[in-house]
């Protein structure tokens, strides 16, 4: 998309940084745009939360095993990707139902 390989390594260093602060420090992305303004240049959402949900959401996910929490349903899975699911890829729908436990022998 036009940026270098090297631009792009030093964006995902600014990210780890600021989803760190994000996601494990519990703050909302406004307070850490307010510590590190330098970062505002790669937030492209809202300063309190993301996808239109509040950053609470993804702080919660994030303590989340979903891994875990997939191989312990023990009835069929059906994911579907559709075409304008940006956020998710089809093959992140597909290892949803490989992780559930109704893939396993009864």
């Amino acid at each position: 998309m036009g940026t270098s390989a090297g631009d792009v390594n030093t964006a995902l260093a600014r990210y780890e940084v600021f989803y760190e602060l994000y996601l494990s420090e519990a703050m909302t992305p406004g307070e850490v745009l307010r510590r590190h303004p330098e970062m505002r240049r790669d937030w492209h959402d809202a300063e309190d939360g993301r996808f239109e949900r509040p950053a609470a959401f993804f702080q919660q996910l994030q303590r989340v095993n979903v891994a875990e929490a997939w191989s312990r349903v023990q009835v069929p899975v059906l994911a579907i990707h559709g075409e304008y699911d940006w956020s998710m890829t089809a093959e992140d729908h597909r290892e949803m139902v490989r992780m559930s436990a109704s893939r396993a022998p009864a």
